[in-house]
């Protein structure tokens, strides 16, 4: 069971990347993790905006139901989850651990 929804959310992560560059062609997007629950009922997508524009992580959450529409048309699973676009801040400490380590 497990390494079905590892094999979703890999597959999530790939499909949405591609979606997400669609519609923001300008900005640098990562996805950096999905977790869906087991009844795929809901998928939370990590991701981080490099810009860091607040008004990108906000357009992410309103195209949500658009995503969702447009996965149902290329995947073939049983169920397509809710998408919840979440603004990943452990990429931030990650930088400033980096930084800090390179002066000493």
């Amino acid at each position: 069971m497990l390494h079905r929804i590892e094999k979703i959310n890999e597959l999530l992560k790939q499909q949405l990347s591609l979606l997400v560059f669609q519609d923001f062609p300008n900005e640098i997007i990562s996805i950096n993790f999905v977790y869906t629950n087991k009844d795929l009922s809901e998928s939370k997508i990590y991701v981080n905006v490099y810009s860091g524009h607040q008004s990108v992580y906000d357009e992410l959450k309103y195209l949500s139901g658009k995503f969702r529409k447009e996965l149902a048309g290329k995947l073939f699973i049983r169920k397509i989850p809710k998408l919840q676009f979440i603004k990943d801040e452990k990429q931030g400490s990650i930088d400033r651990i980096e930084e800090i380590l390179e002066k000493k």
